[in-house]
């Protein structure tokens, strides 16, 4: 898995393909967002950027982050995931306090289509953390409208009039929505 960036699926779209609900899933249900935290570093949300706030259209459910923790007998630190609801920060995804000799991986699941929020509250004292965040929608439908959705750390919004492309649908960016 690479270090940071999209990571595709092999599986990709090229020019002049059919553009299938079954593919979209596919090429969507992989890494969207991927990192490391390095040793003893401080604050989890500055190394996924956007303040640790990404934008995922997948199912409730389905996987959207995984973080491995792993600390030896001094550190630790406290592991929150949180969702924008009714103006807020309202909705604790994933609450986790990690002491001394941790070692687990954080596994979170998405409670809906929206804004979310993965932070450390505390000032984490851990070995490197590597993060994957999974934002595609995985629950695209044959019949419904295709739609370009905005990047993982810009919004939900969809952008319509966008042009659909392989690159573009590459992205993990497109989806489908409504009923024709």
């Amino acid at each position: 898995m690479p270090s940071g960036g999209l990571w595709l699926t092999d599986m990709s779209f090229a020019q002049g393909s059919l553009i299938t609900a079954s593919e979209l899933n596919s090429v969507n249900s992989g890494v969207s967002l991927s990192g490391t935290m390095s040793d003893s570093a401080d604050w989890i949300q500055d190394w996924i950027g956007n303040s640790g706030i990404f934008y995922t259209h997948r199912p409730a459910g389905s996987l959207i982050m995984t973080a491995y923790f792993r600390c030896g007998w001094f550190g630790g630190g406290n592991f929150r995931v949180a969702k924008w609801v009714n103006g807020g920060w309202n909705e604790m995804v994933y609450s986790a306090n990690y002491g001394w000799s941790t070692n687990t991986t954080a596994y979170v699941y998405s409670t809906g289509p929206g804004q979310y929020r993965a932070y450390s509250d505390t000032a984490f004292q851990f070995a490197a953390i590597p993060w994957s965040i999974y934002c595609g929608q995985t629950d695209c439908t044959t019949g419904k409208y295709l739609t370009v959705y905005d990047g993982f750390q810009s919004s939900i919004n969809t952008l319509s009039g966008t042009s659909l492309t392989a690159s573009i649908c590459n992205s993990q960016r497109v989806g489908t929505l409504g009923t024709p």
